[in-house]
């Protein structure tokens, strides 16, 4: 990444954490880095841009996280798709930005080649690893999205049989654990 790639992904961060998705634009990410908006554009054309320089970052944050064939596959994909969560609850609706942005960028896009590495190891068909890691990164986006809604709203606003139904459902579990649960479920299940 560039200087300016990073100024803008800083500039980018600190607004989806201060102003959240919708109000998110191009204007406002030039005003945040006093640059006309005109020099944005040079870099950042469109806010597809932007969405994949962020992509790149989480991607980046997680680290080189190789599988090694003497590596327990499991284990592995456990902290794989862990450090993928944490990298993402980081910046504010960073998972909805991956869920919309095509991997155009080098970490990025070795992410699903690691996953189905290691399920390949763990002896998934062929046929099926595609498809099973688009759904553990898709478990993985969904539970960011959840976590943070919940941790947006306040229960005891809410209308008390969403509150029970959500208190009933996660048995005392914390986010981490439900994220865990929910992963080792999946991969169980293979």
């Amino acid at each position: 990444m560039t200087y300016m790639d990073h100024r803008i992904v800083m500039a980018s961060t600190e607004l989806l954490n201060e102003r959240g998705l919708v109000k998110f634009n191009l204007r406002a990410v030039a005003k945040k880095m006093n640059v006309s908006l005109s020099t944005l554009y040079k870099y950042a054309p469109r806010k597809k841009f932007i969405y994949a320089m962020i992509c790149e970052v989480v991607c980046i944050g997680m680290g080189e996280r190789e599988f090694y064939f003497h590596a327990d596959p499991k284990s592995y994909l456990l902290d794989l798709l862990s450090c993928l969560r944490r990298e993402l609850l980081k910046i504010r609706h960073s998972a909805a930005i991956f869920l919309e942005t095509v991997p155009s960028e080098p970490k990025h896009m070795e992410l699903k080649p690691k996953i189905m590495k290691a399920l390949s190891s763990m002896g998934v068909d062929e046929s099926l690893q595609f498809s099973l890691a688009c759904t553990l990164i898709n478990y993985v986006l969904s539970s960011v999205n959840d976590e943070e809604f919940y941790r947006d709203i306040s229960l005891a606003s809410e209308p008390r049989g969403i509150v029970g139904f959500y208190q009933k459902h996660v048995n005392g579990m914390d986010y981490d654990q439900q994220f865990l649960t929910g992963l080792e479920l999946l991969l169980n299940n293979k």
